[in-house]
């Protein structure tokens, strides 16, 4: 997998200020249903393999949050951490797995869609 650069930043600004800013907050609409309780992402951030999730984390989990207030997200990134992993935790207690292992953010987040399509139906 190559590596992803990232821009560098402007002046004293942040490397991607425009995560704060309401159009990339709504820019994806992607609400979770209802039966979703929790969201579980765990990549280790010295891993090359694991590069997906971290990007995935980075840029998307923001306008996750802000579209879905009543799920509690919870971001393991630790180097104890040997899988990659996004899982989504129902309130009957029902578990989905997307494994994010050597893979690119853009297919980490197709494979989440696919997944709550799965889930709803």
């Amino acid at each position: 997998m190559a590596a992803r650069v990232l821009p560098k930043p402007k002046g004293g600004q942040n490397a991607f200020p425009y995560r704060r800013t309401l159009d990339h907050l709504k820019a994806w609409r992607l609400s979770l249903p209802p039966k979703i309780k929790k969201a579980t992402i765990s990549y280790n951030p010295t891993t090359d393999n694991h590069t997906g999730m971290k990007l995935f984390t980075y840029q998307h989990v923001p306008q996750l949050k802000y579209n879905n207030p009543d799920v509690l997200f919870s971001i393991v990134d630790t180097i104890k951490v040997t899988q990659c992993t996004l899982k989504l935790t129902t309130k009957k207690g029902q578990r989905f797995i997307i494994n994010g292992e050597n893979t690119e953010s853009v297919e980490i987040k197709r494979k989440l869609t696919e997944k709550l399509k799965e889930i709803t139906e």
